[in-house]
């Protein structure tokens, strides 16, 4: 858990920082204080960094407790429609999860009690885990995307990926 309280440190760190932040509110009002500083909302290259960081910090710490979510897919849609709204993305929320899942997330994710039984089903190894996770996501994707072409090729990509990392440990 050290790296999600350096993340927590590091925000209140930064929260006030001018540089990290825009001289307009979204209302577009002026957020300039006495001073001269800036103290908008945050500008979208240190928004990009937190939710990056963010992701990469859950995906740690679901190496040992699979079931964890620090930021659930419905948040995560929501911070992507604020994005498109404001108008001055850099990066999808969805490229910056697949760069650190290697696939999409979905909205329709399991649920928390789900993820528990699915957890105590896979015992001591948390790879399983996230084996079952990573093709029920390539599942829900073919889903979305109403395309069931390849299903099967994914997921036996999936397990095949699964079982080498499993023998190279």
């Amino acid at each position: 858990m050290q790296p999600l309280m350096e993340y927590h440190d590091n925000l209140i760190l930064n929260r006030n920082n001018p540089e990290f932040r825009e001289d307009h509110r979204r209302d577009g009002t002026l957020a300039v204080d006495k001073d001269g500083f800036n103290q908008g909302v945050c500008k979208m290259f240190y928004r990009v960094h937190l939710l990056r960081e963010l992701l990469r910090i859950q995906k740690e710490i679901q190496q040992v407790r699979p079931h964890v979510r620090l930021i659930t897919s419905q948040e995560l849609k929501a911070i992507d429609g604020v994005w498109q709204k404001d108008g001055k993305r850099l990066e999808s929320v969805d490229d910056i999860f697949k760069e650190i899942y290697g696939y999409s997330f979905s909205v329709d994710e399991i649920s928390y009690e789900e993820r528990l039984m699915l957890e105590e089903v896979c015992g001591e190894e948390p790879d399983d885990y996230l084996l079952i996770e990573n093709m029920l996501a390539i599942q829900r994707d073919k889903g979305i995307l109403m395309k069931n072409y390849g299903l099967q090729n994914d997921l036996e990509k999936q397990f095949d990926e699964f079982i080498k990392r499993k023998h190279a440990n």
